[in-house]
Order: C-alpha cells, then structure tokens, then sequence
C-alpha cells in the first residue's frame, strides 16, 4: 500500500473516485469516514457497475435531467448512447441539454438532432484578439 493512503470517502462521487483510482494507478480505493476509519472498499468492478445501467433507467435520468417533457424533447437510449431530438428556442439550452445528458451516469456519448430558432452564441461579442 502507498503511504499516505490514497482514499475516498462515502460521500464523494462515483466519477471522483474513479479518477482518483486511476491517478495513483490503485486497484482498490478505501473508503473513509469523516475520522478516517475504513468503511469499505471500492473495487475497478464496483465503479464500472454504476456505467452499466439497463438503458430505461439512464432514459428516465435524462428526461428528469433535461426536462425532457417540459422542453417537448424525445430522449433514448441505446446501450449507454443517449438520442435527443426536439427543437429548444436558444442555441445555449441545446448545448446545456447535451452537457447534462453527457453528466448522466452509464451515458457513454450523446447523439440526436436538436434544433434551435435563434443562435443566442452567435450574438455574443467577441474581446480581445487582433
């Protein structure tokens, strides 16, 4: 084991603890109460279980994430890829709908054909440069 120990706690994200993982190049990362006590072990297995979700529950996250109903957007998913179609009024909320679905745990990428009726970036200003 390394010292000091690379460690996470129960609390932190799947996501941050897989990096961590991988940073210190540990196969096993322990777990840590707020004393430092160990309350388990988080394995290589048991950070790749929470990317390999049945494709209705990472559907359902998706909608809730993007208010997929309120926005009138159709989201699937296909083995961990996540399809949007619809039409959102700015620019900025389809490139935010893809960031959030990409957030969603067990999506692996994001394809679709979301549409926009005005480019909100195109209108910003540009500084700087020659």
């Amino acid at each position: 084991m390394t010292s000091p120990a690379h460690v996470t706690d129960a609390d932190a994200p799947v996501v941050t603890a897989a990096r961590l993982r991988d940073r210190h190049g540990v196969k096993r990362l322990p777990v840590v109460d707020p004393d430092g006590r160990l309350i388990g072990i988080v394995s290589r297995r048991d950070l790749i279980k929470v990317f390999l979700r049945p494709d209705h529950d990472i559907e359902q996250d998706v909608r809730e994430a993007v208010r997929a109903d309120a926005a009138g957007l159709d989201v699937m998913a296909t083995e961990g890829v996540a399809a949007l179609s619809g039409n959102l009024p700015e620019r900025s909320q389809a490139l935010t709908t893809v960031r959030l679905t990409e957030s969603v745990d067990g999506v692996g990428s994001v394809r679709g054909t979301l549409e926009w009726k005005h480019d909100d970036i195109a209108d910003l200003p540009m500084w700087g440069g020659a």
